[in-house]
């Protein structure tokens, strides 16, 4: 008998006339599970086959599982393993894996148990790389129409790469320019300056800053990566250098620092005494050995 909430999910597939009672149920639902049994009616004869019942048993679509699943090392090669729950015999899990990780090679097969049960696997070698870090991965398994999945979210473990900012730029200081190679600062002196290094990393990365050819670099040290200088004066010109490192590497960056300061010192090169004059000739030096020439006479 056919009801409402079985109309066009259950079909009698076999030909009756031919002996086949065979009998199909699709998209099965918990309701669905209980004792069937096998009844002809014919006019006035019915007949029931209640000695021959049949069990059906619905359960959910089991999600596969995906193993290993801690930390992967970026450029290290590693092979996932996705293992689909065991269908019963003749049922067959089809295997596919989704994600942006590169897939170097992939392997699925079957495994069956002495009750006949069979488990899909499905084995891939990924080597992972730092753009993959907290990227998901999907295996989906297919049995005979119906489809289940599970998801883990890469963790790629990677050594520190590190960039230098200035942060207060372009107030203080009033030129600098930095690449992937470092920064060259110019900062005027008796002003602040501010050098903010970052280092993208994982697991988080311990960050130190150094002046080079200073003996003692504690002054310096900053777990934050921002180190603050001033107000400055020529003594604080040099090179800074930041240093990253976790238990996968380690990551250098620097920034040269130079102090645009007043002219200091006034050098007599030349003087001639003629009569009651004096000429002479001298030049005040300034940063980058820029000069200024004048005369200056006397009476």
């Amino acid at each position: 008998m056919v009801s409402n909430g079985t109309k066009g999910r259950f079909t009698l597939t076999g030909k009756v006339h031919e002996g086949d009672c065979s009998f199909s149920i699709s998209n099965a639902q918990p309701a669905d599970q209980g004792f069937y049994e096998f009844r002809i009616e014919e006019g006035d004869h019915k007949y029931s086959y209640s000695w021959d019942k049949l069990n059906v048993s619905v359960t959910d679509l089991p999600e596969p599982t995906i193993s290993p699943v801690g930390e992967l090392i970026a450029g290290k090669p590693i092979t996932l393993t996705c293992t689909a729950h065991p269908a019963p015999q003749g049922c067959k899990g089809n295997i596919t894996w989704g994600g942006r990780i590169n897939i170097t090679n992939m392997s699925n097969y079957e495994r069956e148990d002495q009750a006949g049960k069979v488990t899909s696997i499905s084995d891939i070698t990924v080597t992972p790389s730092q753009r993959e870090h907290n990227s998901p991965l999907t295996c989906t398994v297919t049995y005979s129409g119906v489809s289940t999945n599970s998801s883990i979210t890469l963790g790629v473990q990677y050594p520190p790469s590190l960039t230098i900012t200035v942060p207060d730029a372009p107030r203080s200081p009033a030129i600098w320019d930095c690449t992937s190679a470092g920064c060259r600062v110019e900062v005027i002196e008796g002003t602040s300056l501010s050098l903010l290094c970052s280092a993208e990393s994982n697991p988080p990365a311990n960050l130190s800053w150094e002046k080079m050819g200073q003996s003692s670099t504690d002054p310096l040290n900053s777990s934050s990566g921002r180190l603050n200088v001033g107000p400055v004066t020529a003594h604080n010109e040099g090179e800074y250098m930041c240093r990253a490192r976790n238990k996968h590497g380690d990551s250098t960056a620097s920034a040269i620092v130079v102090i645009i300061y007043a002219p200091r010192r006034l050098t007599i090169t030349y003087c001639n005494i003629t009569g009651n004059s004096v000429l002479c000739l001298y030049y005040k030096t300034l940063h980058y050995n820029f000069y200024t020439f004048w005369s200056h006479a006397h009476w």
